[in-house]
């Protein structure tokens, strides 16, 4: 039997938001200020029981036979494509050894290399 882990809309806008604060903090100067805070938000959702991770997708190669994000390609290639910008992460639930994705991450893919011509 499958067990179902019900998880409350609450946690997945506060895990949003880590994951889009680190992003920009990530293009300021000194962005280790903030990252002590950050640390300490994340580990309050993890216990021994389980444990959230928030999985950034950037620079990583994308197809079609991908399940773990929900794709925008821009440009006219469909080959090569790279993950260029992550609109939501791919949330994943580690519960008793076991990992599930909770929820698929929204990017935007493009080609990774410039067309030959």
């Amino acid at each position: 039997m499958k067990a179902i882990i019900e998880v409350p809309k609450p946690v997945f806008t506060v895990l949003n938001q880590v994951f889009e604060l680190e992003r920009r903090l990530s293009k300021v100067d000194d962005p280790t200020r903030f990252s002590r805070p950050l640390e300490k938000l994340k580990e309050a959702f993890d216990s021994d029981e389980a444990q959230f991770v928030i999985d950034n997708p950037i620079n990583q190669k994308y197809d079609i036979t991908r399940t773990d994000v929900e794709a925008t390609i821009t440009g006219t290639e469909h080959e090569g494509l790279e993950i260029t910008e992550v609109l939501k992460p791919i949330i994943k639930l580690t519960c008793k050894g076991i990992s599930r994705i909770i929820q698929k991450g929204v990017v935007i893919a493009s080609a990774s290399k410039p067309a030959a011509q």
